[in-house]
């Protein structure tokens, strides 16, 4: 679980321009858009034993890219383990269109590296939440809750 974690990391790194997701249920061009300091700050509440990073250094190719910016989430943080035990990548388009397009790139990743992004790809409205392993319900919840996927 960890080596997919790794893997799709360094992929992700590789595949500058490359991106994807399984849909969201977002489709209107009117759709509310979400900002990244909100989101941040609810992510920075509600991940519990995580960390929290918009530093350029932290973020994939296709994150730095982002319309209206992006976040790392590591979760499982602690003393023995500072690089956690899952991440999750929040990217912030400027529509709904960019989003599918950056679910896209995404997509085209996690297959390239043989995996399915079923469960690790999520869209909603502007919002594109990429997961370097299938997550726990609890880091699931928590992203869910700052992006309202």
């Amino acid at each position: 679980m960890r080596a997919t974690a790794a893997v799709t990391a360094l992929v992700v790194g590789a595949l500058a321009g490359c991106g994807g997701g399984n849909g969201g249920t977002t489709t209107s061009a009117s759709a509310r858009l979400l900002s990244l300091q909100p989101v941040v700050d609810c992510l920075r509440r509600t991940v519990r034993h995580g960390r929290v990073t918009t530093a350029q250094s932290d973020l994939d190719q296709i994150a730095r890219r982002a319309g209206r910016g992006a976040a790392r989430v590591r979760f499982g943080v602690s003393r023995k383990i500072p690089k956690g035990l899952n991440v999750a990548t929040v990217v912030l388009e400027r529509s709904v269109g960019d989003a599918k397009t950056t679910e896209s790139r995404y997509r085209s990743v996690y297959r390239a590296l043989g995996g399915s992004p079923a469960g690790l790809l999520l869209r909603s409205g502007n919002a594109v939440v990429a997961f370097g392993a299938r997550p726990l319900a609890q880091e699931r919840l928590a992203v869910s809750r700052c992006v309202r996927l």
